[in-house]
């Protein structure tokens, strides 16, 4: 008899967003179980705090607490991001295969729309934005509102704060979003804030694999994602909201992580040339 899987039936009652947030805490190890049944695992898990998860399989469906803020004023239709870490988590101690990117991409829950409240919060802080926001944001009326096939949240890398970056894999990540730009839905208004949005995601990412990687890789790096943003503006969307500020944000971020960085003495002056020429290239378009 095959397994019931945790994580497939929570793929509904989950944003996509959230879904990858849960995702990461379950790859960072953040999920210590507690109680490990057949029908029923408990789990502490680490995030602002320690909070307390339970899933059990009832009937058809599968019950769900936790003790976070999240689950205090979402629906309870809606699972949480330490949910979902633990599901996988508990699919993984029973040799389940989690479910793939398209699954994920597929069976999540479509998005609300946004406020403008939303939106000028974003602006306000656009290094910190919720990404949603701009997911959702169009230039003619500030919200989603043409049907059109949803982008990829974040093109495909590895998620593993602890694996160094290769400039070979950032590259292909970045041809992967150019390449969104001839799928037949796209559409260079409406498709403009998941553009900008999957580069600030990657730009997070890399952002979290950094420590973890050597410095002239970091600034190469660093360069090559300046040039995508750089392409991306200019032939890609039509930016009349101003969206590049949020990519130009996480690219300033990732510049002022990398020059805390310290390297050789005999090093240092061609490090500083290489983040020089981001510093060059920054208002180019």
């Amino acid at each position: 008899m095959r397994l019931k899987s945790a994580a497939e039936m929570l793929l509904s009652k989950t944003y996509e967003d959230v879904w990858y947030r849960g995702e990461s805490y379950a790859q960072k190890g953040k999920v210590r179980i507690t109680k490990n049944e057949k029908k029923e695992v408990r789990a502490v898990i680490s995030g602002t705090h320690d909070y307390f998860v339970a899933l059990a399989f009832s009937g058809s469906g599968l019950a769900r607490r936790c003790s976070c803020p999240y689950m205090k004023i979402a629906s309870r239709s809606v699972a949480c991001k330490h949910q979902v870490a633990l599901a996988l988590a508990w699919d993984s101690s029973r040799s389940l295969t989690a479910p793939t990117r398209d699954d994920v991409e597929s069976k999540t829950i479509t998005p609300p729309f946004i406020t403008y409240k939303d939106i000028d919060d974003a602006y306000t802080d656009p290094l910190r934005a919720d990404l949603e926001t701009l997911r959702m944001m169009t230039s003619e009326s500030g919200v989603w509102s043409k049907a059109h096939a949803r982008l990829p949240l974040i093109p495909r890398i590895a998620r593993d704060p602890k694996k160094p970056l290769e400039l070979a894999e950032v590259k292909r990540a970045l041809k992967e979003i150019v390449r969104w730009g001839g799928h037949p839905a796209y559409d260079r208004a409406f498709c403009s804030g998941e553009m900008i949005a999957a580069l600030c995601e990657l730009s997070r990412l890399v952002a979290t694999r950094v420590p973890a990687t050597a410095p002239f890789i970091c600034a190469e790096i660093l360069r090559e994602i300046q040039k995508t943003h750089f392409k991306i503006v200019t032939e890609l969307i039509d930016d009349s909201d101003g969206l590049y500020i949020f990519s130009e944000a996480h690219l300033d971020g990732l510049h002022a992580l990398l020059k805390k960085f310290r390297v050789f003495p005999e090093d240092k002056a061609e490090f500083d040339a290489k983040l020089w020429e981001y510093e060059v290239h920054r208002d180019d378009y």
